[in-house]
């Protein structure tokens, strides 16, 4: 073997030695991964929505007369009214009801069977500076049961519940005279699902 035949050799086993290990780096510039896909599957919102609202109305009332300083006029959950003089029960014209145009408010709920419903509520008079007030204790509102009994909650049946809404109107003889229904007072109610225990619901 000359030199050259050597030398020529010598590279060429060099060379091979070379271009295995690069041809297998190159391999290894491609990869892959599988990721997943997540997501949390769970039950719809519940349903609740105010469906419809009726106001509470008193209808034709009457300012106090001579010495009477305030008439009261109040309307309960199931629709009975009664009128007071000065905190005692009225009897005869003063502090009557002047026609039977009393409505109970009411709020009609869209909601969830099964689902026990409550409430929460504020009220204003914009009257009151002129001796006008709209009052509504906890026995003025309230879900009613099939034998009329109020709750403060109720479980929704057939998809639906009502809230009742009654009140107490204070007029002083300082009020004003309208020949026309007037906003005497507001109620804003607020409904939601109890989570807890519901005690004496219907």
């Amino acid at each position: 073997m000359t030199w050259r035949s050597f030398a020529t050799a010598v590279a060429l086993t060099t060379l091979a030695h070379w271009s295995l290990p690069m041809a297998a780096m190159a391999q290894t510039t491609r990869d892959s991964i599988t990721i997943e896909a997540l997501a949390t599957i769970v039950s719809p919102p519940p349903t609740l929505a105010i469906q419809s609202s009726a106001s509470l109305a008193f209808g034709k009332v009457t300012l106090p007369r001579g010495n009477v300083s305030t008439c009261t006029y109040t309307l309960d959950v199931r629709g009975e009214r009664a009128s007071y003089v000065d905190g005692s029960p009225a009897n005869g014209a003063t502090c009557a009801f002047q026609d039977s145009a009393q409505t109970v408010g009411s709020v009609a709920i869209a909601c969830d069977n099964g689902g026990v419903l409550a409430y929460s509520y504020g009220t204003d008079s914009p009257l009151q500076a002129n001796g006008v007030s709209l009052i509504v204790d906890e026995d003025d509102i309230g879900f009613l049961s099939e034998e009329d009994i109020r709750f403060n909650q109720a479980t929704c049946a057939n998809g639906a519940a009502t809230l009742h809404v009654g009140g107490r109107l204070s007029i002083a003889s300082t009020a004003d005279v309208s020949d026309s229904q007037v906003t005497v007072g507001r109620v804003t109610v607020d409904v939601f699902y109890d989570t807890g225990q519901c005690l004496g619901c219907q």
